[in-house]
């Protein structure tokens, strides 16, 4: 999947993910996250670096690819750790909501972008296939 492909599907999901954030909110009686739209605008921004990261490395030399994928998620998995202290720390009475929604969201982000890169993997070998034929 190209990067403009991926920013589109990211962008798709991030702004149906925030609709059907801000509608459960709104019908039912659950406690609102204080930092909910900083943690999708964080989540959007590292997903959409991170796959960008590595489309590049793909591109620059296939023995640092898998490395490079590895990398990513460890720094990401760091940054997001820290990310979720500093929200747990400032406001506690608020962490179960902040946290929750964090986490839906990076599911649905990664799932999104392990896809991708599924594709961006196999994408040489669709196409060396189909030039044979």
């Amino acid at each position: 999947m190209s990067i403009n492909k991926f920013t589109l599907a990211l962008t798709g999901l991030a702004a149906l993910f925030s609709a059907v954030y801000i509608l459960s909110i709104t019908y039912f009686s659950l406690p609102k996250p204080s930092y909910d739209m900083y943690i999708i605008g964080v989540l959007y921004l590292i997903t959409l670096l991170g796959y960008i990261l590595i489309v590049k490395a793909k591109a620059w030399d296939q023995a640092y690819f898998m490395p490079i994928v590895l990398a990513s998620f460890v720094v990401r998995l760091l940054i997001f750790g820290i990310l979720n202290f500093i929200m747990i720390y400032s406001s506690p009475e608020e962490a179960v909501p902040n946290v929750v929604l964090f986490f839906s969201a990076y599911f649905l982000f990664t799932l999104l972008e392990t896809a991708s890169i599924f594709f961006l993997i196999q994408k040489p070998l669709v196409d060396t296939e189909t030039e044979s034929k």
